[in-house]
């Protein structure tokens, strides 16, 4: 009897030390998540697609034998394969993936030299040479309208799962989905995975996901993979990180203080408008919905139960509903509305100042040339315009125009402004020397001074 107790004990004892074992090795994986997806895609010839995969351990982690599953949504968008499992594995050169600590892997739907700078081959795990995936050279691997992805390790313990689609429907919009991941300027935009002191959030939530155009990046984190116009962070992860929200138990000591009752003082919900100043505490509707955009006590700003220290959606998809809506934090932190849904910010009345040289003009400004009502003018595109001629250059020298002579060279400068370089008093005709007269026709203007239609 005193053997049979014996050998339940080790029995035990190897149960729990096996349990022990699974729950470390569970433990130290899920350090491993998918940060980043770039999902956006165009009818063909698609810049790669590409998803992150970040080591948030202390030692580095060869993913020889780690699978990845796709499944996507069936539609249009979508070139490759509907479902598909990546088996990462020794490639031709005989290199196996392995992540270094607090760094990348990037999964890439073909690998291309197109990228910043900060993305080193090492880093790159290319899937059009996989032979079970069957990728074209501009195929896609996921689709812009939902997919669902998940990481094991090569015991086949689930590390991370992500994504809006569960194999039967959507659960919620991809950002920018509706426009195939592109913003209104055609750019493909990522999306940036939400932590908490470090660890990834729900990667099957849509709270747990960021815009990159959202996401506020520094000049220094703004790096791409497959085209330069892309927004995004590949290699670089920035952690969108969420602020820890819970209890907090401190012991302090008990003092007999006399109960005294401040009045709730409630704050006035107003309608989102230009220029509307918001204190900590209030809150205003988006126009035409039930949304509102509030001022947090500690000075951030909420919208649609997102957190942000500026707030910039212009024309942004979220959660099907399109917004536009930038306001911005003041020194005194408040809040002030800059654009809300068709409503843009009043038109600024420049002064008009006298042409001389050295003179410079922004865009919406115009100066008087000397002696004359005639006026140079910056228009909002950037173009100048001169006595009701549209022109991408000018240089006008002893010119005559409608029977004046006009000396006017102006210049446009790389930030759009124009700088005026010459500048002369007009002249009658007869005080000009026939030999520096310039007659132009109109049809000469146009075809040598850069005219616009």
């Amino acid at each position: 009897m005193k053997k049979l107790m014996r050998n339940r004990k080790i029995i035990v004892s190897i149960v729990l030390m096996v349990m022990s074992l699974c729950l470390t090795a569970q433990k130290a994986h899920s350090n491993v998540s998918i940060s980043e997806i770039m999902f956006g895609s165009e009818r063909r010839f698609t810049p790669p697609q590409w998803i992150e995969l970040y080591n948030s351990r202390a030692d580095l982690v060869n993913l020889n034998g780690w699978k990845l599953t796709v499944q996507n949504r069936n539609s249009p968008d979508l070139t490759g394969p509907v479902n598909a499992t990546i088996t990462f594995e020794d490639d031709f050169w005989g290199d196996a993936p392995r992540i270094w600590p607090n760094d990348i892997v990037l999964v890439v739907s073909s690998e291309e030299d197109e990228n910043s700078g900060n993305i080193l081959e090492s880093q790159i795990y290319d899937l059009r040479w996989r032979q079970e995936l069957g990728l074209g050279l501009w195929d896609t691997i996921l689709s812009a309208e939902g997919f669902y992805l998940e990481l094991s390790d090569s015991a086949g313990n689930i590390v991370d799962t992500v994504g809006n689609f569960d194999g039967n429907a959507l659960q919620w919009q991809l950002p920018l989905g509706a426009n195939r991941g592109k913003n209104r300027a055609g750019h493909r935009v990522s999306m940036i995975r939400r932590y908490v002191n470090g660890v990834a959030l729900d990667g099957t939530q849509v709270d747990s996901w960021i815009s990159a155009e959202n996401a506020n990046l520094a000049a220094d984190q703004q790096t791409y993979y497959g085209n330069k116009n892309d927004i995004g962070s590949p290699g670089v992860r920035p952690i969108i990180d969420v602020p820890f929200v819970g209890e907090q138990i401190v012991t302090v000591p008990t003092v007999d203080v006399p109960i005294v009752t401040v009045p709730t003082v409630d704050l006035p919900v107003v309608d989102c408008q230009v220029g509307a100043i918001l204190v900590p505490g209030q809150s205003c509707t988006y126009p035409g919905t039930d949304a509102k955009f509030s001022v947090l006590n500690n000075g951030d700003g909420q919208f649609l139960n997102l957190t942000f220290a500026t707030l910039n959606f212009r024309d942004t998809n979220i959660n099907g509903q399109s917004y536009t809506f930038v306001a911005n934090k003041r020194n005194d932190g408040s809040w002030i509305i800059e654009e809300v849904g068709t409503e843009k910010p009043p038109a600024v009345n420049l002064p008009v100042v006298d042409c001389r040289v050295g003179t410079i003009l922004v865009p919406g400004q115009s100066c008087t040339y000397p002696g004359t009502d005639a006026k140079f003018s910056v228009l909002n595109n950037g173009d100048g315009k001169f006595l009701d001629l549209t022109l991408a250059a000018l240089n006008f020298r002893n010119t005559n125009i409608n029977g004046q002579f006009y000396t006017l060279v102006a210049n446009k400068r790389n930030d759009g402004s124009w700088t005026i370089e010459e500048i002369g008093a007009v002249e009658e005709p007869a005080a000009v020397n026939p030999r520096d007269r310039k007659w132009l026709l109109w049809g000469q203007l146009k075809a040598n001074r850069g005219f616009k239609n």
